[in-house]
């Protein structure tokens, strides 16, 4: 049986054409089991009376979430697709039907660079093709990217098994 690593999944949403986006909210759910409701809860702005509340410059909210890749893997193992699973499902909701979304890969500092960055697009790669293929997500909405060890989560620790995730982020 190969190591298993952790791989965060941070996906940033806000709803299209809102005027205002929510004050900065950072939603762990870990290694919980969660509901493609509570993704779509998590992600949603916070709305009174019709009106959104922040400043336009506040930071969309966002979740995190562990996913498990074999080690120098980029093959979803059962546990992440299960966790996908209410990712697809959130993805196909109402409220976030017609958004596009950006998956960037990551990896952490150990190894070469150039393979690090190649690791974290088959992973992101990887994730897309899953969306697609079991939740029929729109292939047009979703784009991966590599990034590699570039925008490392915790930089304080790089070769942190952390900073190896797949972040989802609004298109635009």
């Amino acid at each position: 049986m190969h190591r298993a690593t952790a791989l965060s999944l941070a996906l940033c949403l806000v709803a299209a054409g809102t005027a205002f986006a929510a004050p900065k909210r950072v939603t762990d759910f870990a290694d919980q089991t969660v509901t493609a409701r509570d993704i779509v809860a998590a992600l949603q702005p916070l709305r009174t009376r019709g009106l959104t509340i922040g400043d336009t410059e506040a930071e969309p909210p966002k979740i995190s979430m562990q996913l498990r890749f074999g080690r120098n893997s980029s093959e979803l193992t059962a546990d992440a697709k299960k966790q996908l699973d209410a990712v697809g499902v959130a993805l196909n909701a109402a409220e976030l039907a017609g958004t596009s979304i950006v998956l960037s890969g990551h990896t952490d500092v150990t190894g070469h660079y150039e393979r690090n960055v190649a690791l974290s697009q088959r992973r992101a790669d990887a994730v897309k093709a899953y969306l697609v293929s079991a939740h029929d997500v729109a292939a047009e909405r979703l784009t991966a990217v590599g990034r590699g060890p570039n925008d490392l989560l915790d930089e304080a620790h790089p070769a942190s098994p952390v900073n190896r995730r797949v972040q989802l982020a609004v298109a635009g």
